[in-house]
């Protein structure tokens, strides 16, 4: 083919420079390990999205639990890869974003955000906005649709 041996060198580059934006003068693929956690984070988003399919009513059946209340549900024990998806709660911590509180719900019909757990009014879940009633709560994962009636004209809150 031609050529000679010193045109055949191999050309070393940086890592931060290979994931830099083009912009900045980099080849501009991203950073793997973000994109990873991104496309990981994205199964959260779906099991809050998507609770009654059977997808999400399967790994319910094998991570569920009704003493523990995370916004998605995840047992240590287990292994697997819904292991991986739940563990990337602690890479985002080492980023310091607190996954649980930084996905927001919008309400819709209430039926698939949950009233305590879920972030759907102020920054952060009514759990952690306000501690003594979450603890007094009897039904700490029901969802906005199952704490409210329609009575008279205005609305009944059921705050246990």
């Amino acid at each position: 083919m031609g050529g000679c041996n010193i045109n055949n060198k191999i050309r070393w580059v940086k890592w931060e420079r290979l994931v830099a934006m083009k912009d900045f003068g980099g080849l501009g693929i991203g950073n793997l390990r973000d994109m990873n956690l991104t496309l990981l984070a994205k199964w959260w988003c779906r099991i809050k999205m998507e609770p009654n399919t059977l997808w999400a009513e399967v790994i319910d059946s094998i991570h569920g639990s009704n003493r523990k209340v995370d916004s998605i549900p995840f047992k240590k024990s287990q292994v697997g890869v819904w292991k991986i998806i739940g563990d990337i709660a602690k890479d985002f911590s080492k980023k310091k974003i607190n996954i649980n509180t930084s996905l927001s719900s919008k309400v819709g019909r209430g039926d698939k955000t949950l009233f305590r757990v879920d972030t759907w009014i102020g920054n952060e879940p009514l759990k952690v906005q306000f501690p003594s009633m979450y603890r007094l709560a009897s039904r700490k994962r029901a969802k906005v649709q199952e704490t409210y009636r329609i009575t008279n004209g205005g609305i009944l809150w059921d705050w246990a």
